[in-house]
């Protein structure tokens, strides 16, 4: 498939199509045979996985391209029903449909999945078809170009580029209902996705992490740093399938909150750690970061940070300083305040502006956070739960208040001053990070780990 701005016409058959219908594909290939027939187009259909060898042998050597319509973040493995990037490679597909809209509302696919399965087309050597769009409610709230950027954020593999991604925008209200987005709708969203790539592939590569910088300059490497984990649930969704078949996740280092780096351990997930390569980490890892539950013999995980969770917000937009969990209630912040999709902290900081002590509750008292929070969320006074991707929507001001991390504010005020981070006066939430790795005999950089 031709990189750069070029034509893609597509079709997806989604689960329609027998033999038969083979003929109806040969009659595009060969449409497409004639001389000055859609010059400088792309050519594809994306046909039931039934049919995709065969369309693919009829159409080799014509202008026709052959696609499927999903695959399976991993290669191979006990997943009964799926098919691999791998498998579609071999059967002559030249790309994969990932995160189309009846993908996400029928099998509940998150970005986090699309970003896997676009990961796997590209590991297969297939260009990956990423599908994003709004539904018909978050047209009419208006919120077409947040759901759009939040889905391609989400969505897009680092590293992607022209010649093995496409972006497919399609509005799912457009779907089987006979309504048709107008020429300004598409233009709206085609002009925003542009800007938004453009502005990413200006920045992506670009370090902005002055120690990683003095670490490789010191030590001779190159360190590849990934900002890909939104929270812990949806990256441990993004490899799961992967840790679980014994496949490399390309990360020899993971940074995750203790809970789940708790659960990477339990799951034997992490590897031990060779403590004669990190003499650094020997002789200053403090007592009370030592022998904690989630590693009682220090073997598998290094202390990296710890920070708080509280309420990131701009007084500029909110008309003042804020002071309680409670404050995020207020109706003139209606449809611009978040909580987090953690449900340690969102959970937690509202028990504790209920009165009640997170670290001594009970079933019943986190059912009446949930209770809280529930009319809250439908009357639309909360605008979505998120990962640290909030962010973005408080920089913009599309958000004016919201449950967030210490760390990520004070990132964010190096270019938004007016932004403040609040420690509640109902209390707060305590959060640590560490760090986890593969064998230290599989880090191609031996040496360099005694920074740590």
């Amino acid at each position: 498939m031709a990189s750069g701005i070029r034509p893609l016409v597509a079709g997806n058959w989604k689960m329609n199509g027998l033999s038969a219908a083979l003929a109806e594909a040969r009659a595009v290939r060969d449409r497409l045979g004639q001389a000055g027939f859609a010059a400088g187009v792309d050519a594809m259909i994306c046909p039931p996985a039934t049919l995709v060898a065969t369309l693919a042998r009829e159409a080799a050597g014509s202008r026709l391209l052959v696609g499927g319509q999903d695959c399976h973040a991993t290669a191979s493995g006990a997943h009964t029903g799926d098919i691999s990037a791998e498998m579609l490679k071999d059967a002559g597909a030249a790309a994969v449909i990932v995160g189309h809209s009846e993908r996400r509302s029928d099998h509940s696919e998150r970005d986090a999945d699309v970003k896997a399965k676009a990961l796997a087309a590209h590991r297969a050597g297939l260009t990956a078809i990423v599908c994003i769009g709004e539904t018909a409610g978050e047209r009419r709230s208006g919120l077409t170009l947040e759901v759009v950027a939040r889905q391609l954020s989400g969505s897009l593999p680092q590293g992607a580029k022209a010649a093995d991604t496409v972006i497919a925008y399609e509005p799912v209200w457009a779907i089987g209902t006979g309504l048709t987005p107008t020429v300004a709708d598409v233009a709206e969203v085609h002009g925003f996705l542009r800007r938004t790539l453009t502005e990413r592939l200006d920045t992506e590569g670009k370090t902005k992490h002055p120690s990683l910088d003095q670490f490789d300059k010191a030590f001779t490497t190159t360190t590849k740093y990934l900002e890909d984990i939104e929270d812990n649930e949806s990256f441990f969704g993004q490899v799961k399938a992967q840790l679980e078949a014994g496949q490399d996740i390309k990360r020899d280092i993971v940074v995750l909150t203790d809970w789940m780096a708790g659960k990477w351990i339990l799951l034997g997930y992490a590897e031990k750690l060779d403590k004669s390569a990190l003499p650094n980490v020997t002789a200053n890892q403090l007592p009370a970061w030592q022998g904690r539950p989630i590693d009682k013999g220090d073997e598998y995980l290094v202390p990296w940070q710890s920070g708080m969770t509280g309420i990131g917000y701009n007084p500029k937009l909110t008309g003042g300083k804020l002071t309680s969990v409670k404050d995020l209630w207020n109706p003139e912040f209606k449809g611009k305040v978040t909580l987090l999709t953690e449900m340690r902290d969102t959970l937690g900081l509202v028990m504790l502006s209920m009165g009640i002590d997170p670290a001594n509750c009970t079933v019943d008292d986190a059912q009446a956070a949930v209770d809280e929070i529930r009319p809250q969320v439908e009357s639309g006074q909360v605008r979505r739960f998120t990962g640290n991707d909030y962010a973005g929507d408080l920089a913009k001001g599309n958000v004016v208040a919201c449950m967030a991390w210490s760390g990520d504010i004070v990132q964010l005020q190096f270019d938004n001053p007016d932004l403040e981070f609040l420690i509640p006066d109902d209390g707060w939430k305590y959060l640590s990070s560490g760090i986890y790795t593969r064998p230290v005999d599989e880090i191609e950089n031996l040496d360099s780990t005694v920074w740590w």
